[in-house]
């Protein structure tokens, strides 16, 4: 990992441009000592006419860019009943942070319940990863899901979400994110590789 930096305001491609570029010059190094880079599937980096991988190439034709190898085979490896597991969770998220007053209500009923969360985390297309965060609140609050789906008058998400088999697959899904989370998070930073113990 070249360097870490939060971002302020937007992901776009011009802001995430501008600040590596800014780091480059601070630390006086060259483009052309950049041979690869590994991003996700956000449009602000896979852009083809504005993208920054796009901007990199500009500054040096020969880097050589790819997507997280664990992005890749999470989504290539899911069998499609777990993907399907996947969907329904999607959906009952997106049912809880799909509207304002779903969102308000869902935050009353959790402060009502002294749940741990009191929101759910939205789920994301783009940064597969980052649904290992969601399916583990999705879990957490269970119970409280389950009361909103039912006061929201959601039978069919209810009866899925409610089900058995939905619960445990959810949970293995849970600890398989929670391990490709882990494995992400340890190959960040300087001098990390895949063999690095």
């Amino acid at each position: 990992m070249l360097f870490r930096h939060p971002m302020d305001s937007c992901t776009t491609a011009t802001a995430i441009s501008r600040d590596v570029s800014n780091f480059f010059q601070e630390n006086q190094l060259s483009w052309d000592s950049l041979v690869g880079m590994c991003t996700d599937r956000a449009p602000a980096m896979l852009g083809l006419q504005s993208g920054f991988i796009t901007r990199v190439k500009e500054k040096n034709p020969s880097i050589v860019g790819a997507h997280c190898i664990l992005d890749h085979e999470a989504s290539r490896t899911l069998p499609t009943e777990m993907r399907n597991i996947l969907n329904v969770a999607t959906k009952v998220v997106n049912f809880v942070k799909g509207g304002a007053l779903n969102s308000h209500l869902f935050k009353l009923l959790c402060k009502d319940m002294e749940s741990e969360h009191d929101a759910m985390l939205f789920h994301t297309n783009i940064q597969w990863l980052s649904k290992g965060n969601m399916l583990g609140w999705l879990y957490e609050l269970q119970e409280e899901i389950a009361i909103f789906l039912d006061f929201q008058q959601k039978t069919d998400l209810h009866d899925k979400f409610q089900s058995e088999g939905f619960q445990l697959s959810l949970a293995y899904l849970v600890d398989i994110f929670k391990v490709l989370n882990a494995l992400n998070l340890k190959l960040q930073g300087k001098h990390q590789h895949f063999h690095t113990p």
